[in-house]
């Protein structure tokens, strides 16, 4: 009994270290991608991105790190990652306000 409530502790701690390293991890990337913005390296953005793109599916993203993933492809005149991005998130992801603008300076290229 008691070795199946250790079993039941750890996992829940196992869990809880793997949420808090992936939100550390989340904001960091962030970070990352807006600093490389600032920076004018727009394309060093996608490939972070898409060196982390096994830890994030894009719909799974918070709204920073996608507003500063649709920055880049706006920058970089790359319409089509930036459809492809696009039609994978939420519809409530859309509709924030960061997120939104990108989308809106994206499809202004077009």
């Amino acid at each position: 009994m008691s070795a199946k409530l250790l079993n039941t502790r750890f996992s829940s701690l196992t869990l809880v270290t793997k949420r808090f390293l992936a939100i550390r991890s989340d904001s960091d990337v962030a970070n990352r991608m807006k600093i490389f913005n600032q920076q004018k390296k727009y394309q060093k953005t996608i490939e972070l991105f898409h060196e982390h793109k096994q830890i994030y599916d894009i719909a799974q993203c918070s709204s920073y790190i996608t507003a500063q993933l649709l920055k880049a492809c706006v920058q970089l005149n790359n319409v089509s990652l930036g459809k492809m991005i696009h039609h994978q998130i939420s519809s409530d992801m859309a509709n924030n306000p960061f997120v939104l603008l990108q989308l809106i300076s994206l499809y202004s290229k077009c």
